[in-house]
């Protein structure tokens, strides 16, 4: 009996109602769906990962109680399946904008990574704006570095998204870090939690940051760059995925202070 199947099981024992039944299993099979994609076991998952897996949702523009969905179905698919309680909260209406590194932060963190393999993940999640679940679940496939395009496979909604690379030094990184890979070969085989874990660590070590720093912070920071340096809204919501412009136009509030002098120095056509 696989693991959705065990669960649907537990909670007709339980008499749940049909209808939250359904929605429970719908939204455990895209969580489990998540894992599958990212090759993670979910048993063996922190609680950690699973909110990694809630920002993800943030990041797609999920509402709050779309992840407090998930998050009660979660929690209690590893009660009944795994015998585990998680002590993960629901999420907190999302009222703050996006936290951002500063832009001499990013070029410290960029210029000081030892690990090649993490120094290609973090210039490509910072130069394409990428989830971290995006990144890896990548393919040396996804990646054309003759036409400096990487491929996006089933994003939300099903559908495939090419953004650019566009510095030279991701090509290169890339280039260096992918000499030795065979075609079809995933990327990275790294787990979410490594990578949050290993970013947190190179934060406070250059920054003096502390905090639950992650990978995400890097594409905030990259979407407000870009705001910063003359891209539109629209342009930045391609490039990020958001379905829904309102998740971009967050950013634009972080960017508003730069857009604002940007605006005075603008000429007057009178």
């Amino acid at each position: 009996m696989d693991l959705l199947k065990k669960f649907e099981h537990y909670l007709r024992d339980e008499g749940m109602a049909e209808n939250t039944l359904r929605t429970y299993i719908t939204l455990v099979g895209k969580f489990l769906k998540w894992c599958e994609d990212l090759r993670l076991d979910p048993k063996a998952l922190s609680e950690e990962d699973i909110i990694e897996f809630r920002h993800m949702l943030r990041d797609l523009g999920a509402s709050q109680s779309t992840i407090n969905g998930y998050t009660y179905a979660i929690k209690k698919f590893y009660r009944l399946v795994f015998k585990r309680e998680l002590k993960i909260k629901g999420a907190k209406p999302d009222r703050t904008l996006p936290e951002v590194l500063k832009e001499n932060e990013i070029r410290m963190i960029l210029r000081n990574i030892p690990s090649l393999k993490y120094r290609a993940l973090f210039f490509l999640i910072w130069d394409c704006a990428l989830r971290i679940s995006e990144a890896l679940n990548l393919t040396t496939d996804d990646i054309d570095l003759q036409q400096r395009i990487v491929r996006i496979r089933k994003g939300k909604g099903g559908k495939d998204r090419y953004v650019p690379i566009m510095s030279d030094r991701t090509v290169e990184v890339l280039e260096e870090y992918m000499k030795d890979k065979r075609k079809g070969e995933k990327l990275f085989n790294i787990t979410p939690r490594a990578a949050q874990l290993y970013f947190k660590r190179l934060v406070s070590r250059l920054t003096g940051r502390e905090g639950r720093y992650g990978p995400h912070l890097l594409r905030h920071s990259r979407l407000t760059y870009l705001l910063k340096h003359g891209w539109n809204v629209v342009e930045v919501q391609s490039l990020a995925g958001h379905e829904d412009i309102t998740t971009t136009q967050k950013y634009l509030h972080i960017a508003l202070p730069d857009l604002i002098k940007k605006a005075k120095e603008t000429p007057d056509i009178w």
